[in-house]
This record gives structure tokens, sequence and C-alpha cells, in this order.
């Protein structure tokens, strides 16, 4: 049979073929394209606590990244895995004990602080290779979050759970002239919070200092876990404005001098109590004339997670930009910007990998290739061709955001 068009003669054998060979190119691009494959890895069935990546000023030495395991291990296996390759191959690191947490320096990936099980923390400039100091000072039994600036190796911070936290502190500053990480007295006897993010300011210069943390409550935390709900408790001062913590403290705070002092902001976004308190996610994004600071919240009686925006580095939020999945997403540990693309953001959620390309405004969940969904640490390469997302016992990668 044929078919006649203007000059153009199209037969139903031609019309087969041009459907056969589109589908061989779709099918093809599809083989191209990269949803979340797991890495090679030999860290399975283990608990991943967290993945961290760093780069060196020089472009001619490959990144290295680390991958730490959130459970103690017997003797017979190594707590510490680091890759030169984006995960293909891992060899395992010479660390003394089990490291339940580690962390390298993004502009410096020989630096890297790593916590043994209910333990001390440990120090290493040399990535490992022959030596860790132990940090001397407090055990730090329930450490949530270990943070190094940027653009400044000598900058590292930790948060705790309030729990057992040493001397009933929840925020540590390293002093890189003793060796010590030192309890900040501003953060003595908060009761019942969680830090649960700390985020230095990512570049150097007029703002190089300034150092964010954010803290929710431990009834959130349990919440978002455990399904149980809890009322919140406000804060008051006295009449020097002075804080009075009360049965739970939680909110955001703010260094500009690397941590020596610190402000409370309270809470983020809204006015007349519609702001948000529990905040479980920081990030920045730099967007020429703008930079933007972003966090996540979770109210305790079941609104969501939220996301804000602030432009002017965390004094004012105006309303929530939106809720991520509010049907299916109850909790968010980790929140990234893309290194380059700073209108890309994504989370690291209890249902999977949240993905948004305007800014925060609009979010979808694509979790292709991913048969574990409770992401724990996501993690970017420098360039931002490819994210890690740390699973419970997986280490997953994308080239595409989980797009195929």
């Amino acid at each position: 049979m044929q078919y006649y068009a203007s000059n153009i003669i199209v037969t139903t054998k031609t019309v087969t073929v041009f459907f056969v060979v589109f589908a061989i190119l779709a099918l093809f691009d599809c083989a191209s394209a990269q949803p979340f494959v797991t890495t090679n890895g030999p860290y399975r069935p283990r608990v991943l606590s967290d993945v961290s990546i760093g780069k060196y000023q020089s472009s001619s030495i490959p990144q290295k990244m680390y991958i730490s395991y959130g459970e103690a291990l017997n003797a017979n296996k190594k707590p510490l895995e680091m890759s030169t390759d984006n995960g293909l191959t891992w060899s395992y690191v010479n660390f003394p004990g089990a490291a339940v947490l580690a962390t390298c320096a993004p502009n410096n990936p020989n630096v890297v602080f790593g916590q043994r099980w209910l333990n001390f923390i440990h120090y290493t400039d040399d990535g490992g290779a022959s030596t860790w100091e132990e940090v001397q000072g407090q055990h730090y039994p329930m450490t949530q979050k270990i943070s190094i600036s940027p653009h400044d190796t000598r900058i590292a911070f930790l948060g705790t759970k309030r729990e057992n936290a040493p001397n009933d502190t929840v925020m540590w500053k390293w002093n890189f002239e003793n060796g010590k990480f030192e309890g900040h007295p501003y953060f003595k006897n908060i009761a019942q919070t969680n830090i649960n993010d700390i985020l230095p300011f990512p570049l150097a210069g007029a703002r190089g200092n300034y150092v964010w943390a954010g803290g929710s409550s431990k009834s959130v935390y349990s919440f978002a876990l455990d399904s149980t709900e809890s009322e919140d408790v406000d804060d008051s001062t006295d009449e020097e404005g002075n804080i009075e913590f009360g049965p739970v403290t939680k909110g955001l705070w703010r260094s500009s001098d690397a941590g020596l002092n610190w402000s409370y902001l309270k809470k983020v976004g809204g006015s007349g109590g519609s702001g948000d308190k529990n905040i479980i996610a920081l990030a920045f994004a730099i967007v020429p004339p703008d930079t933007f600071l972003y966090a996540i919240t979770k109210k305790s009686k079941g609104k969501g997670v939220r996301v804000w925006r602030s432009k002017n580095f965390g004094e004012d939020w105006g309303s929530a930009m939106s809720v991520i999945q509010k049907n299916t997403v109850t909790h968010v540990r980790t929140l990234k910007v893309h290194p380059t693309t700073p209108t890309t953001l994504v989370a690291g959620t209890d249902n999977g990998f949240a993905y948004s390309d305007d800014g925060g405004f609009t979010w979808e969940i694509r979790n292709t290739g991913m048969n574990e969904r409770d992401i724990y640490q996501l993690a970017f390469t420098p360039s931002g061709d490819t994210i890690f997302a740390a699973t419970y016992s997986s280490l997953f990668r994308t080239t595409d955001f989980g797009m195929n």
C-alpha cells in the first residue's frame, strides 16, 4: 500500500522500518542513561552512615570518597572505605576501630575526622595512610554531624544529640591549636535538642566565618521514625532578652566568627506562629546576585516536611516555599545543592530521592533502580555530574538524577 503526500511517497514497509529504528534508538538512549545503580563497594549488608567527597585544588589528582558505617563491627571487619574512581573500586582505610561516622574536608580529602563506636573522635591529614590522632577531650557517643569548612580545614564542628551528650553540650568546635573538640557553653543544658546540621558558609571572604546550626527537639526526631506525636513547647526570654530554655528547645543558630559566639534566630519562616523551629537540614545556593539559605523543617503535628528560603542569611524567611511529597515523605536527613547549577536541589528522604529543578518550589520523587529508599546521606561529585545516595546497606549513584 502507498500513500501520496505532495512529492513524498510513504509505504507501509517504510512506516514499519521507521518504527523499528525509532524503538532501537529509544532503547539505546535508555541504556545510555543512568538511573540509580549500586556501586561496587564491599560494604553490604552493613549500615552506611555517611558518604563524603573531597577534591584537591589540582585537577590532575583524583578526588576521594569515603563511606562509613553506623554500627559497631567486629575486629575482623574494616570500618572505613575509600574510592578514587567514583565508587567503581574501593579500598579499606586503616582506622583505629569502628568508624561510625567519618567526614573529609571538601577542599582537601586527606583531612578526615572519624568517630569510633561510642568513643573518641580521630583525625588525620594524610587520608589515614600513616596515622590517626586521637582527638583529646570528651567521648561523643551520640554524634549527629561532623562539618568541616570548605575553605579552611582548621574550622570544624560536630553536633550531638542531647541524650547522653558530654557535659550536656550539643555543639563542639575544633581547636586546631590544641587538637581538641571543645564544647561551646552557649549550647550547654539545651533541653531535649538534637543538632541535625551544621553549615559553614561555602566561600571565603566577607562571610567566610559565618556558620549556621539547625536543631530539632528529640520528640520530632522520634515522630519521624516512630510516628508518635508530641506537643511543641515555645521558648521564652527574660527581661534582658536572654533565652530561658523550656522543656523543648530547637531552631536556628548563627555565628559570624567561625563559632566563637552564637546568636539564636529561633523560628524559621512565617509570622504569627506560622513558622517552624524543628530544623532537620540546611543548604546554601549562590545564584548571583542572590545568596539563598535553605532550611527543611518538620512540624511535630504532621504538617509535612516544609522547605524555606532566606535571602538575608536567616534573618527573614517569608512563607514556606513548598512541602516535599506531603503524603509520602515524613522525614528528610540531608539537603544538597548542585555545585554548578544552584537552582537544582536534591533531598534524601525516608521515601527516596527528592529532586527540584526550580530552586525548591516543586519536587518530585525519583527512585528508579533503588531497592532501598530510606536515604541517610547524599553527595555530589565536585563537577556535579554524579550524585551518590547512601541508604541502609547500599550506596547508589546516578548521572541523571534518577530520571530513567
